[in-house]
């Protein structure tokens, strides 16, 4: 039996159902395992206001009754922004290895929405794994995860999922109450497919009717466990092994400078990417873009431009008004990306920029340059990533590295053989592509805030080296980081932009990166632990018969230097 006054804003309450594990936080069942597998990432209510933000939800207990083979918890919900709704949550996990997620949710006055209800979260690592759907209407899909990234939502009209999640083991998860569907959140750096309910091919945002009681309800269960894996570790270091073999190149890593908050910046770092957002002007009310590009007068160093226009329309005008700009004050522009990316706006582009590198794609997300159809001939392709568009808890964002490869392979498995160009990228969301502002931080981790304090701390300097790695290994050709700290942090890593990168066994790159960087005969080392745990590694380098160690501390990087 547990205090039924537990603080479930801040603790995390370890559960047990039969054979599964998992925890209980903020109202949310957490990391729901058999044996250490993962089975299903997240089972949460989830409310959204008309611009896709999520404002806090808070939890709290009303009865909590914990024993060794299951639970009983009953539990308020709210949103103290949202004073119209609140909900009960009732959660129970049988010895069978059962468990029933219920909410009931009460709505005070009439309320605007883009998302109520449950949600249910596979990790992204049952990519390519075999599913059965059974829909609404009786219809049974036998079918797998996406591998590649799905652009639109693989699975629609869904009554419950049952997976193959290891060899022998097979999970079902069935729902109640609304139609659901399934979207590849790989789209948004999330590593999970979510399914959740009302369907997002119909309007949006949708009103919910003061005086509406909501049920809905999500079971889970293991209807084939497969056979244990008893393996008794004795030693719990990580061991790692670099290798004299090159695989690749390090990213050239730039900084972002918007043009309309434009600051002279003193430092070894200045900004070699600016972007200028004219979605906002309209010839018809000046015939003139504004352009402020005096704090890069003569320069000398060819810079990366992004021009952002409201349609292909305005591209005459921009590109000539910033040609003459950029002649004027001496900018040397290397390359130049144009938004919306057409036949028409990139041939403009190469007119007015006869000597640059023309490329597009999209200045947001991934999801958004997986649903488009390019022009031929870009001479690079970018798009942006944010780790924080539905949730910001630390383990949430350090998880959202796995997915970086998966986007780039899907990138390329749809023809785009163009140099990528991955950025600007930070954990705060510089750009809404929701058509809203983006918020600020409110003090706390929060979905789609502009800023995000972990970006001016170690924690991002990790989180950066973790993406590094990846779109090391992945083959992309520059990274634009949003903040000037994490760039200075990584200076060293900076000026060895272009070097090769030498192979790296690593055990697990969800917990560790690790970059080697081949500098002829030494090999610089750059490690990052991206778990909320200490990590003990132990080395094997190719250049000393010596067995190293090294302890990071959690969320924490270090450069160090070897005999």
């Amino acid at each position: 039996m547990m205090p039924d006054d537990l603080d479930l804003a801040s603790a995390a309450l370890p559960l047990r159902a039969g054979g599964l594990d998992m925890v209980l936080h903020e109202g949310q069942l957490l990391d729901i395992r058999y044996a250490g597998l993962d089975i299903w990432r997240t089972v949460m209510f989830l409310y959204r206001d008309p611009a896709w933000a999520t404002p806090r939800h808070v939890a709290t207990s009303r009865a909590i009754d914990v024993r060794e083979d299951g639970f009983a918890l009953q539990l308020d919900g709210r949103c103290p922004a949202v004073p119209a709704l609140r909900w009960n949550t009732d959660v129970q996990g049988f010895a069978d290895g059962r468990i029933r997620y219920s909410v009931e949710i009460e709505v005070g006055s009439d309320l605007q929405t883009s998302r109520t209800g449950l949600c249910v979260l596979h990790p992204a690592s049952a990519a390519g794994a075999a599913l059965e759907v059974e829909h609404v209407d009786g219809r049974v899909s036998r079918t797998r995860f996406p591998e590649r990234i799905a652009p639109w939502q693989p699975f629609t009209q869904i009554r419950a999922l049952r997976h193959r999640f290891a060899p022998g083991g097979w999970a079902i998860c069935q729902f109640d109450g609304d139609d659901f569907e399934m979207e590849d959140q790989r789209n948004f750096s999330d590593a999970s497919f979510k399914t959740y309910s009302r369907s997002n091919f119909m309007p949006r945002p949708f009103r919910l009717d003061g005086g509406a009681v909501l049920r809905q309800s999500v079971t889970l269960w293991l209807e084939q466990r497969p056979r244990r894996n008893r393996r008794t570790l004795a030693d719990e270091r990580m061991h790692v092994t670099v290798s004299t073999e090159k695989i690749g190149n390090l990213p050239a890593m730039r900084l972002l400078a918007p043009a309309q908050r434009l600051a002279p910046r003193a430092g070894a770092q200045a900004a070699s990417h600016v972007r200028i957002d004219l979605r906002a002007w309209s010839p018809a009310t000046s015939p003139t873009p504004p352009l402020a590009l005096h704090a890069f007068a003569d320069a000398g160093v060819p810079f990366r431009l992004d021009l952002l226009l409201n349609d292909d329309a305005h591209a005459e005008l921009a590109c000539k008004a910033l040609a003459a700009a950029c002649s004027a004050h001496h900018l040397a522009v290397g390359e130049l990306a144009i938004f919306p990316t057409s036949g028409r706006s990139v041939d403009t582009a190469r007119r007015f920029f006869p000597g640059a590198r023309i490329g597009g794609g999209t200045p947001y997300f991934f999801t958004n340059l997986n649903r488009m159809a390019l022009p031929p001939r870009l001479d690079f392709v970018t798009y942006t990533t944010c780790p924080i568009i539905h949730v910001a808890d630390d383990a949430s964002v350090m998880q959202s590295l796995s997915t970086l490869n998966a986007q780039v392979a899907t990138a390329r498995a749809r023809g785009i053989r163009a140099p990528l160009h991955v950025g600007p990228i930070g954990i705060g969301m510089s750009l809404d592509p929701f058509g809203v502002s983006v918020h600020p931080e409110p003090g706390y981790p929060m979905a789609m805030a502009s800023e995000d304090p972990r970006d001016q701390a170690m924690f991002g300097q990790a989180w950066m080296l973790g993406y590094l790695c990846r779109m090391a290994a992945a083959g992309v050709t520059s990274v634009t980081l949003t903040h000037a700290d994490v760039l200075d942090a990584l200076g060293a890593l900076v000026a060895c932009k272009g070097a090769s990168i030498r192979k790296v066994r690593n055990p697990d790159p969800d917990r560790l990166a690790v970059l080697a960087v081949d500098g002829g005969k030494t090999c610089s080392m750059w490690f990052a632990n991206l778990s909320a745990t200490p990590q003990h590694l132990a080395l094997k380098l190719p250049w000393t018969p010596q067995r190293l160690s090294l302890r990071l501390a959690p969320y924490s990087w270090a450069n160090p230097a070897f005999p």
